[in-house]
């Protein structure tokens, strides 16, 4: 019972260690990625 409980927060931890690195990146490729299309679309007058 106790190992299961010990797994579970483990994953949890995996879990928010994946997610802190995982969030932060893929806003910046969102921000990258519309930043890039903001200026592409001026640059052909879209």
């Amino acid at each position: 019972m106790t190992s299961e409980s010990d797994e579970d927060t483990r994953g949890i931890g995996v879990l928010l260690r994946f997610a802190g690195v995982t969030m932060p990146a893929a806003l910046f490729s969102l921000v990258f990625g519309w930043l890039m299309a903001t200026i592409v679309g001026q640059a052909y007058g879209y």
